[in-house]
């Protein structure tokens, strides 16, 4: 068998024992994740792959629930708090490994934020005596007034709606659920808001916007992309209404919805585009379907806007 060394060569001297070990067994998994796309793996194959999952795991748990520890004490908690932690931060671990990259940050570094989310969403359903349900929409909420405050914009209850999708209503009792929370701990108002993106994220969501943005000024006229971006307003919280850009431009709002339909229905079928829509998103798992299929244009419209916002909002 040939020994490869084009694995060798990728690994810095300046990486440490744990990110050597996340680069050489995210390449296992990364070959896994080929062959699954051609067939199921073997039984094999399978507990290889799980093996593997579970050594990184082992390598970062002890610093998770070492945080954990730390954080918990303070708390009157349940004795199987530690077990049901350690879980959730298994789950954690595991969806954002694919976004790690051992070349730019040590696991603690990139693994932190997330694992001290998964804690203080913990402390706040348990300790506070808040369901999973309101603890969770409590994260949501601090992370988007964050978000705000951090730019130093005045925020009000729409603007968070929009940031966090949740109904004005939802917000608004959550925001009255997290400012009475008897046992509100400093350490949690600091950590929960950890969603902010880091290093690796912000390089991902800066080539996501780079391709979309050639994507739109190769299929649309200067003109078109003007007209696109003044209604899109990205340095704004929401789009500009019709009769906003009818009166800018000297448009009737029929032109001009006309026209934003016309650019919205080809964008929305650009192939660089569509690929970044999310679909692990439930409240777009109803969007994946094409425009030819018959779906409604005000749909497409919304989640081709969303993607763009999105990825646009990541970088401001």
């Amino acid at each position: 068998m040939e020994k490869s060394t084009t694995g060798k060569s990728a690994i810095s001297k300046d990486m440490t024992k744990e990110q050597t070990i996340f680069y050489v067994g995210q390449k296992v998994l990364k070959k896994f994740e080929k062959i699954k796309l051609e067939r199921p793996l073997t039984p094999a194959e399978k507990r290889k792959e799980d093996e593997v999952k579970q050594l990184l795991f082992e390598n970062i748990v002890r610093f998770g629930m070492g945080e954990a520890n730390r954080r918990i004490a303070k708390y009157r908690i349940d004795k199987d708090a530690r077990a049901d932690i350690q879980q959730a931060l298994a789950l954690m671990f595991f969806d954002k490994l694919p976004q790690y990259d051992p070349r730019v940050s040590t696991p603690s570094t990139f693994f932190v934020r997330y694992f001290n989310q998964v804690i203080s969403e913990y402390l706040l359903a348990n300790s506070q005596h808040l369901s999973q349900y309101d603890a969770h929409n409590v994260s949501k909420v601090r992370g988007a007034i964050q978000y705000y405050e951090s730019r130093n914009i005045q925020w009000d209850v729409h603007m968070i709606v929009n940031r966090t999708g949740l109904s004005q209503k939802v917000v608004v009792q959550t925001i009255h659920i997290a400012a009475n929370s008897q046992r509100a701990n400093i350490d949690d108002q600091i950590d929960l808001p950890s969603k902010m993106p880091t290093p690796e994220e912000n390089a991902v969501h800066r080539d996501k916007l780079y391709r979309i943005i050639n994507a739109i000024n190769r299929t649309l006229s200067k003109d078109e992309c003007q007209f696109f971006f003044y209604r899109m307003n990205l340095d704004g919280t929401k789009d500009r209404t019709y009769q906003d850009v009818a009166n800018h431009y000297g448009m009737s709002v029929k032109d001009v919805k006309k026209q934003w339909s016309s650019i919205t229905a080809r964008l929305g079928n650009v192939s660089e585009i569509k690929m970044y829509r999310d679909p692990n998103a439930k409240k777009k798992d109803k969007l994946k379907v094409k425009l030819s299929e018959g779906l409604a244009a005000e749909e497409l419209e919304k989640d081709l806007i969303d993607t763009i916002r999105e990825a646009a909002d990541m970088l401001l």
